[in-house]
């Protein structure tokens, strides 16, 4: 059944986006006020009101619940500096990334490939020189054109030209 896209349609889509918009404002509002009573607390008070291990002695597998929305970005940041610094395996590249390898370094010396290809370059120049001078050796051909006569029986029209065939839709409103 086709979506309908009547006033009251639109009117309850819209109503239903705004309710959501409002929801997700409230949440945001939510969160600004836990961040803001959490910023005026030391560290430790919030680690114990979340729940959270010491930042400093922080497991891989304990990493996630650092970053939910509740925990403030500068305990967040502690937290993963403290990871980093205790595992270092963690920011170790693994040679997926692209341009992973050195391009630093100076190409090969091309002098020995060069040498290589010279008697073959020297064969195809002489070969093109070779047919160019044969064709310029070789005489043009005039060209003459068609002569155009002006008595051209001119082509008839048939009279009964079949109509052109349209194209139909039929839809499922149509049927009903």
């Amino acid at each position: 059944m086709p979506e309908r896209s009547d006033f009251w349609s639109r009117r309850r889509a819209r109503v239903a986006q705004e309710d959501e918009a409002a929801e997700k404002a409230r949440e945001k509002d939510a969160i600004a006020q836990e961040q803001a009573a959490f910023e005026a607390q030391e560290d430790e008070t919030i680690l114990q009101a979340l729940g959270l291990p010491d930042p400093e002695t922080l497991t891989p597998k304990d990493a996630a619940a650092f970053m939910a929305r509740a925990v403030p970005a500068r305990l967040r940041r502690r937290a993963m500096r403290a990871l980093f610094k205790a595992h270092p395996s963690l920011s170790m590249p693994d040679g997926l990334q692209d341009y992973d390898d050195d391009y630093t370094v100076a190409p090969p010396d091309l002098r020995p490939m060069i040498a290589k290809w010279e008697p073959v370059i020297r064969n195809v120049s002489r070969r093109a020189e070779a047919m160019l001078q044969d064709e310029a050796l070789e005489p043009e051909v005039p060209v003459v054109e068609k002569p155009v006569s002006e008595s051209e029986p001119e082509v008839e029209e048939p009279e009964d030209m079949p109509r052109p065939r349209r194209m139909v839709f039929h839809t499922e409103s149509d049927d009903a």
